[in-house]
């Protein structure tokens, strides 16, 4: 079983069931999953991710004026009623956002990964985003989200706008054209300068992995992940790696 799978089970056999009954008006409005920071909000965990901060766990966002009002006595109510363990794994409470059962606000979640609470309106605001940022406010699984708020945050998020689109597709072009690529690896590996033309040859595979990812429309994660998920792409990733 990997991580978002035993999470979504704590979610609906305990934490659901749990908040409904003794915090209905809370149910109603907040949004649930497992989502931002974290392998397994990447679906990519394995054995190796289980050394740290892995378990089962949720992020509960309400929204802003919800948590300002009620935020700290949820914690309590959380801290008190929540079990020690789920499927004989230790449900965390260490306020972080990949460990544990985690209560934000809406506005601080996306602000935090984005700078932005909501979407940015502007050209300049997107340009300000950056891309493994974007992926984490959008990756993961949104399990409860009644009132819609989440998704529509999430949504907003979705992808650049064309015009930011195009812009960073001809720059990835050109890094990959110009002196990033093969201009300078060529040049190290004629003078046997086998550290730099490595060095050079893994920034230009990392800009063509990077570009897939803009290819299909989709946010590049950062550099620990991007392989193992530019190899998912439906386009260009076959030809490719």
């Amino acid at each position: 079983m990997n991580g978002i799978e035993l999470s979504r089970g704590l979610f609906e056999e305990v934490l659901l069931p749990m908040i409904e009954n003794s915090r209905p008006e809370i149910a109603r409005q907040m949004g649930c999953g497992v989502f931002g920071n974290g392998s397994d909000a990447a679906g990519l965990d394995d054995e190796i991710s289980r050394d740290h901060h892995w378990g089962p766990r949720t992020q509960i966002l309400l929204p802003h004026r919800l948590f300002q009002s009620t935020g700290e006595e949820f914690h309590r109510f959380l801290d008190k009623e929540l079990p020690k363990t789920y499927r004989g794994l230790p449900i965390l409470r260490v306020q972080q956002a990949a460990s544990g059962v985690t209560v934000e606000s809406m506005d601080d979640f996306f602000r935090k990964f984005t700078g932005y609470a909501q979407a940015p309106r502007t050209l300049k605001g997107w340009f300000k985003c950056t891309e493994a940022d974007l992926f984490h406010a959008t990756n993961g699984e949104v399990w409860h989200d009644p009132g819609g708020r989440l998704t529509q945050r999430r949504e907003g998020f979705g992808y650049f706008p064309e015009i930011i689109w195009k812009k960073k597709v001809a720059d990835w072009c050109m890094f990959l054209t110009g002196r990033d690529a093969a201009y300078n690896v060529n040049r190290c590996y004629r003078r046997e300068d086998w550290a730099s033309a490595t060095m050079f040859l893994g920034q230009a595979v990392k800009r063509a992995m990077e570009l897939g990812f803009l290819l299909n429309r989709q946010y590049a994660p950062y550099t620990k992940w991007l392989h193992r998920l530019f190899v998912r792409l439906p386009v260009l990733a076959k030809q490719v790696d």
